[in-house]
C-alpha cells in the first residue's frame, strides 16, 4: 500500500502524518510525502524563535525551503519500519496533490485539514475539500 502525505510542517500535518503511519505499519505500506510551494514562502525554524515570510518565484528558494520541510517530516519517521519516499512540486497545493496522486500511483492520500469554516472557507477555498472532491482514490481528512 502505497499513502500520499502532503506535508506543510504545520501541526495539522502532523496529525496525518502519524495517522498515515500507523497505517502504513499495519499494513506494510510505504509513505509518499509531499510539499507544494507556492510564491508565499514561510521558512520554518530556521532559527527556533523566528519564521520569516516572504514572497519569491524563485524555483530554487521554492525547492530549498521545500525540502527544509521534509527533512523535518522524515525526521519523525526515522526508526520505523515505513519505506519513505518525498519530493517537492511548486504550483496549486490541491492541484498538485491529485496530479502525484496519479502520477505516483497512491492506494490512499492522508491529508490534515485546517479546519477552516464561514467566510475563510469561502474566500480561500479548501485543499482537502478539492481533494476529496476530485481524488480517484480514497482520501482520508484528518481533523486537528
Amino acid at each position: 500500500m502505497k499513502i500520499l502525505v502532503p506535508v506543510d510542517g504545520s501541526e495539522y500535518c502532523s496529525n496525518a502524518l502519524a495517522k498515515a503511519r500507523e497505517i502504513a505499519e499495519a499494513f506494510n505500506g510505504e509513505l509518499f510525502l509531499l510539499n507544494v510551494q507556492r510564491r508565499m514562502v514561510t521558512r520554518p525554524n530556521v532559527n527556533e524563535f523566528e519564521i520569516s515570510e516572504f514572497i519569491t518565484d524563485d524555483p530554487e528558494v521554492l525547492n530549498e525551503t521545500g525540502n527544509i520541510i521534509l527533512n523535518k517530516v522524515k525526521g519523525c519517521i526515522e526508526g520505523t519500519p515505513v519505506k519513505v519516499e518525498s519530493c517537492v512540486k511548486l504550483g496549486d497545493p490541491a492541484d498538485e496533490i491529485l496530479n502525484t496522486a496519479d502520477r505516483a500511483r497512491v492506494d490512499l492520500i492522508v491529508m490534515g485539514s485546517l479546519g477552516a469554516t464561514g467566510i475563510k472557507r469561502f474566500l480561500l477555498g479548501s485543499v482537502s475539500t478539492k481533494v476529496v472532491n476530485h481524488s480517484t482514490v480514497p482520501v482520508l481528512v484528518v481533523k486537528h
